[in-house]
């Protein structure tokens, strides 16, 4: 698989997770015992934290884009595990609010690595966008796929060794910015 293609593999991960449990919601309800209004939160805070921490992510990612797509994976994966294994619902949303951070970080490291390795930075927002699209689009078929046949924390533990596939994409790179902050 082309570096391009693991990156983009990445991106639709973290897009994806925005909406993965839309379907998951009512055995999260019955399973920790929440109100609508409560388990409403393992989406929202997902989402809330990935738009506030999309800026300093991009702020970082411009200076480092390697060692944040790195981090942002490995945090992403990680907190991955944290909420399919969660005991409480604090924990899923605990584990909700660290894989939105290391989403962000991935996502935004993913625009600076695509613009190094494609032909032109339109091409590199090309594919960045499209794999955002194709994440977003089918976040619910495959999160209602997986807690159907496997129960709703198979979305997340599904989603861990797909992440840490893409660290491919960035073995080897070391660039340097190229562009002025």
């Amino acid at each position: 698989m082309s570096r391009s293609r693991l990156l983009a593999l990445g991106i639709a991960l973290a897009l994806a997770d925005s909406s993965v449990v839309t379907l998951a919601l009512p055995d999260i309800l019955r399973r920790f015992d929440l109100e609508i209004s409560e388990v409403a939160w393992v989406l929202t805070l997902y989402n809330l934290v990935l738009a506030v921490s999309a800026v300093p992510a991009a702020y970082a990612a411009r200076r480092r884009p390697v060692s944040v797509f790195t981090a942002g994976t490995l945090i992403f994966a990680g907190a991955s595990l944290v909420c399919g294994s969660a005991s409480s619902y604090a924990w899923l949303l605990t584990g909700r609010g660290i894989q939105a951070i290391g989403g962000a970080l991935l996502i935004c490291a993913a625009l600076e690595l695509l613009s190094e390795i494609e032909r032109s930075d339109a091409e590199a927002v090309r594919i960045w966008a499209g794999a955002g699209i194709a994440g977003a689009a089918l976040g619910p078929a495959a999160g209602g796929i997986l807690t159907e046949t496997l129960g709703w924390e198979s979305i997340f533990y599904v989603q861990a060794p797909l992440s840490l596939v893409t660290l491919l994409a960035a073995r080897g790179l070391t660039r340097a910015p190229h562009r002025a902050p």
